[in-house]
């Protein structure tokens, strides 16, 4: 539901590594990123989440299942928090003002 509500980069598609309301790792993740790939392991693969850390984690799993270019949006989509503990403003890629939507 994050990838719907907060945004995430246009045109993208969605897999998620978790997910509230429990953030149990989804046992598809792989299968998933699989299938959108067209089962091709040498397809440069992009994740992003809200600040990278969850997308650091999927990419050790993505590696682990043998895809060769896995590459993590470093500060994520919404950035990491600022001195008064909001989003947005340092960094990420909405604070980058690159393409982006939401529902």
């Amino acid at each position: 539901m994050e990838h719907l509500f907060v945004g995430h980069p246009a045109g993208s598609h969605h897999a998620a590594w978790n997910d509230g309301p429990h953030w149990e790792i989804n046992p598809e993740f792989v299968p998933t990123v699989r299938k959108l790939s067209g089962h091709g392991i040498d397809r440069p693969i992009v994740l992003i989440c809200r600040s990278g850390n969850r997308s650091a984690a999927a990419a050790q799993a993505l590696e682990a299942a043998g895809f060769r270019e896995v590459y993590v949006v470093r500060h994520g989509f919404e950035g990491d928090l600022d001195a008064t503990r909001h989003r947005n403003t340092l960094n990420g890629w909405r604070h980058a003002g690159l393409p982006w939507e939401q529902c």
